[in-house]
């Protein structure tokens, strides 16, 4: 397994994984879990991952929404479903 440095928004963290969106959804799930209430907000709209360290532009890119859905076992749509409802209440 590689090493890749994660980042977005406030967060940055270094994984082992098999590929990037793998690092990429590690990172998000362990973010999502230490703060619930708030990642989305904290999270920038992309996470941003590269195996030669942070703060690069060379890496690869993946949309947070859809890392968050894919962290919960969701499709964005069902993500963002459970999002509005929950706003709802």
């Amino acid at each position: 397994m590689a090493k890749y440095y994660v980042e977005s928004g406030r967060f940055e963290t270094v994984v082992s994984a098999e590929n990037a969106r793998a690092a990429a959804l590690q990172a998000v799930g362990a973010w999502s879990e230490e703060h619930p209430l708030t990642i989305s907000a904290l999270l920038g709209l992309e996470v941003d991952v590269n195996e030669q360290g942070l703060g690069r532009n060379d890496g690869e890119r993946f949309d947070t929404f859809d890392l968050l859905a894919a962290a919960q076992g969701m499709t964005p749509r069902q993500y963002f479903l459970k999002l509005a409802l929950s706003m709802a209440v």
